[in-house]
Formats: C-alpha cells, structure tokens, sequence
C-alpha cells in the first residue's frame, strides 16, 4: 500500500465518521448515512495498516442507529396519527 493510498485510506474513514454523526438526525440524516455505509463498504478495498479503521467502523455504527432512529421516530408519527386521526388543533389560532 503505497502512501498515497493509506492517506486516501485514513481520509474517507473520517468522512464515514462525520457522516455517521450527521446521520443521527432524524429524516435528514438518511442521506448521510447512506453515504456513511457506502464509503464504509469502499474502505474494504484498502488493505493494509489503517490508523483511522476505528473511525470507520464507529461511523458505520452510527449510520445504523441513525435509521432506526430515523425509523423510530417514523413509526412514532404513524402510531400517532392512527390513534387520534381527525386531530386538527396545531396550536394556534382561535
């Protein structure tokens, strides 16, 4: 593994870190996460001695919880909606 490639190596196992973390955003995050879980299955085509390996595995780990939060959450608003389905009130107005 030349250098250039362990530095390519190191550097999108942060980027699947950050992604994991802006995963854990309800909704939002589903997009991040994909892109977590991609560039963590990319990251298996580098072999070799890999600083950052932990970070990576981390940011997969995250994005899997951002979509069960994400689905939790979901799943929350659907329930809600089943039990109480002709509720209007938002709060506001008179």
């Amino acid at each position: 593994m030349t250098p250039s490639e362990r530095i390519a190596a190191i550097q999108k196992s942060l980027h699947v870190f950050h992604c994991g973390l802006a995963s854990l955003l309800p909704v939002i995050g589903l997009l991040p996460a994909a892109c977590a879980l991609v560039g963590s299955w990319q990251l298996r085509r580098f072999t070799g001695f890999n600083p950052a390996h932990r970070y990576a595995k981390w940011g997969s780990a995250l994005a899997l919880l951002g979509i069960v939060i994400t689905f939790v959450v979901a799943l929350n608003v659907f329930l809600a909606q089943i039990k109480n389905p002709t509720c209007t009130d938002y709060g506001g107005g008179d």
